[in-house]
């Protein structure tokens, strides 16, 4: 109740200050109308038609392709990395968005391997991929909006925490453009990215691009490196005035050993160097190619605009690890092999630009084969796993204007989703009972083979359908300031969550958003104040991601005897550890009354404000408070002697800071020979918040307050053919926790961010 009351008083001063300010922008504008420098507008595709930024009812960030490519951001860890709210998470298949608290780390199975729906996803020219490698190594990139909040009602998909939508750059009939960017800095990294818009005719226009981009590891062993290549065409083709489409291919390969582990710490001071770890964990070298394309139909009918967006996508990927047993000095190779694929439509109409009640109907359809893969072991098949992801549904949207000033909005979606798990393990050795231990029951099925082993088969389905909606009204204080609240719901699968064992389907996650917000302009659009209040009920948050848990037992542990276990027996699951110490890997059992998802809530206020203080001068600052609690997770196991029942209400999600600060500033020197040179500064603080979450306090689990600072030099010829920046990220060489994977006493591996980089980018304009 009193987190409740506490956003209304929110709300409430929203409101004022969106009245307050919106009068004195009327004022000021009038004021400054002989001031030449005003703050740019932004033109956006977010409600599926061209409107500008500060007119669209929607919290949101807008980043230009130019700006990430002069300041050297490729992926979507360095692109967000100054956005309020914003956290990333990385994992063994790529990396994640966290927005608002609104979280993806349900890693429940394979890995450390996501085979869900994203929480946050990323929209590509308008298709939705449930893959999370997407926002890596982006190129040609026109601009990137980020929507926070669901967008059911407007979108091919369901993502309770916000979209990505990436805009890559398309063929245009009227000219021919190309550019070329070269970029190197340590770590031996070396970028090369061009582009070339090749007008045919005025119908028939091509646009060619290509990234290349490698470096060696940031970590000591060679891992977190990069080798990746990329090419994209795009043609165009206007059949008449009113009628075309575009034929989109793209083609990438993903190399080197990717992200990697390195021993836990709680704080950075208390080691050397976070970015070193051992040769035995380096994977082996990984090579992953994709294909994927497209095709964008749009037709201007006289009752609206009509598009059609068809897609398919295949990856295949292979990589192995070599892993040496420390008492026995025998070596095993695991090589993992995966296929996967996606295919999907996108078919909606927009209503008409002059009509004067805006609406957007549509339907979607996906399906995926996300985590096909098969191990085999020293040459002996050990498993093949696939999971098959299938949803379509149809959603709209309307908005209609009370006045010319006051509009409301209402919208829904239905939708249907299925999730298949299918699971083949090979030659398994027979386990023996060990007293004291529970082992997962499995609801597959055995075969007896000839030389004493079994196979083992499981397969289980989940299936679920969502009515989705959302309300709101906007109010045109004048013409530089809006209002805006809408209440908004979203749902999503839960990711791997087998059925329990009363034969009952885990329910999907539900998410509830209240949304209220003000975008003002002032001083004849010199200083801008975008704010916004939220507060997020999400209900059947997975918060382990599935029923087993993992845990260690050490030899000089008391329990260790008491489960009957002794070292060096030849008991099976017993391991030798990089200090020497023998464990023993347990299985533990939940008490099948109770699962690990729970509810939790997340309420908060962002405030994002810009200004161009004179014609040479900008700086952007933004702060966001957030706070998340979880209401009903217990965490409630059948064998106390590893694990005692804990209860997790009261507790913080993961990833969710208290405070977010970032703070930019850029000025431009006007040099003699007519060209600019423009230093800038950007710098994010962060509050304390815990990575993953546990039944346990562990201080390696949570991540410090810290910051971290970026800068650049830009030199602009003076006929804006080229650019070179020189720049310097993370100057304070800060670890970022990125991820922490590994359950027991002390066995603790991070994923951290990038070190310090510096380097070059020469950029040209043709």
């Amino acid at each position: 109740m009193e987190i409740k009351k506490g956003f209304m008083c929110i709300l409430a001063a929203m409101l004022g200050l969106g009245l307050t300010l919106g009068d004195l922008s009327w004022a000021a504008a009038q004021e400054d109308e002989k001031e030449e420098f005003t703050l740019e507008e932004i033109t956006v595709t977010a409600q599926k038609r061209k409107e500008n930024v500060q007119k669209v009812p929607v919290t949101m960030e807008v980043i230009s392709g130019d700006k990430m490519k002069e300041l050297g951001q490729r992926n979507i860890d360095e692109i967000l990395s100054f956005i309020g709210s914003a956290s990333i998470e990385k994992a063994a298949d790529g990396l994640r968005v966290s927005l608002r608290g609104i979280s993806d780390n349900d890693d429940a199975w394979g890995d450390n391997m996501h085979v869900s729906t994203p929480t946050v996803a990323i929209s590509t020219d308008g298709v939705y991929s449930s893959r999370s490698d997407q926002g890596q190594g982006l190129y040609d990139i026109e601009r990137m909006e980020v929507l926070f909040g669901p967008q059911s009602t407007m979108y091919a998909n369901t993502s309770p925490g916000g979209i990505i939508n990436v805009i890559t750059a398309a063929p245009k009939t009227d000219k021919f453009e190309a550019s070329g960017t070269v970029e190197y800095g340590n770590y031996n990294y070396l970028h090369l990215e061009g582009s070339v818009n090749t007008p045919i005719n005025e119908k028939v226009a091509l646009r060619a691009a290509f990234s290349k981009a490698e470096h060696e590891g940031y970590i000591s062993n060679g891992a977190d490196d990069e080798d990746k290549k990329s090419a994209r065409l795009k043609a165009l083709f206007k059949l008449n005035e009113r009628l075309s489409f575009t034929l989109t291919g793209e083609y990438s390969f993903n190399g080197g050993h990717g992200f990697a582990r390195v021993e836990g710490f709680v704080d950075q001071d208390d080691v050397d160097d976070p970015w070193t770890a051992a040769d035995t964990m380096l994977m082996d070298p990984r090579e992953e190619t994709r294909k994927a394309g497209n095709i964008n139909l749009n037709w201007d009918s006289v009752i609206g605009t009509l598009t059609v967006i068809p897609a398919y996508s295949t990856t295949e990927s292979s990589d192995s690890e070599t892993m040496t047993n420390q008492r026995t000095g025998d070596s095993t190779t695991t090589l993992t092999e995966r296929e996967m694929w996606e295919k999907g439509a996108d078919a909606r109409m927009v209503s008409p630009t002059d009509f004067f009640i805006k609406w957007i109907a549509g339907a979607n359809y996906n399906k995926a084969n996300e985590g096909n893969y098969r191990t085999v072991v020293d040459s002996i098949e050990g498993s093949t796993v696939e999971v098959r992801q299938k949803s379509h549904a149809f959603y709209g949207n309307i908005t209609y204007p009370v006045t010319d000033a006051f509009r409301v909005t209402a919208g829904g979606r239905k939708s249907w989703d299925t999730m298949s798990f299918f699971q083949y393990d090979y030659n398994q050795l027979p386990r023996p009972a060990r007293e004291g231990f529970v082992e997962l029951e499995r609801s597959g099925t055995y075969t007896n083979n000839p030389d004493g082993t079994l196979d083992y088969t499981e397969y289980w389905q989940q299936e679920y359908n969502s009515m989705n909606y959302k309300l709101g009204v906007e109010y045109d204080v004048n013409t530089d300031s809006m209002l805006y609240a809408d209440i908004s719901n979203s749902y999503r699968m839960q990711a791997m969550a087998r059925e329990t064992t009363t034969g009952e389907s885990p329910p999907p996650e539900e998410m509830t958003a209240y949304t209220i917000g003000s975008k003002n302009r002032f001083f004849g659009n010199k200083f801008q104040v975008n704010a916004s209040a939220y507060y997020y009920k999400y209900k059947n948050k997975v918060a382990e991601g599935g029923a087993r848990v993992f845990t260690n037992l050490y030899e000089d542990d008391p329990r260790f005897i008491e489960a009957g276990l002794t070292a060096g027996d030849g008991t099976p699951g017993l391991d030798i550890n990089r200090d020497g110490r023998i464990t023993h890997v347990s299985v533990v059992l939940q008490d099948p009354t109770q699962t690990t998802w729970g509810d939790f809530m997340s309420s908060g206020i962002d405030i994002m404000t810009s200004w161009i203080a004179t014609g040479k001068d900008r700086l952007d600052f933004s702060v966001s408070y957030m706070h998340t609690e979880w209401t009903n997770l217990l965490f409630d196991y059948v064998y106390d002697m590893v694990y005692e029942d804990f209860l997790y209400d009261g507790k913080p999600s993961i990833l969710s800071p208290k405070w977010n600060l970032t703070a930019s500033y850029s000025h431009n020197f006007s040099l003699w020979n007519g060209a600019t040179l423009t230093p800038r500064l950007d710098t994010r603080f962060q509050s304390s918040y815990v990575v993953t979450y546990h039944e346990r306090e562990d201080p390696q689990r949570r991540q410090e307050p810290y910051h971290i600072s970026n800068f650049s030099m830009i030199y602009a010829s003076p006929s804006d053919k080229w650019t070179l920046t020189g720049y310097v990220k993370n100057m304070e060489n800060y670890a970022v926790k990125r991820n922490l994977i590994g359950e027991g006493e002390s066995e603790y591996f991070l994923m951290i961010g990038t070190p310090r980089t510096y380097g070059a980018i020469l950029t040209m304009q043709f």
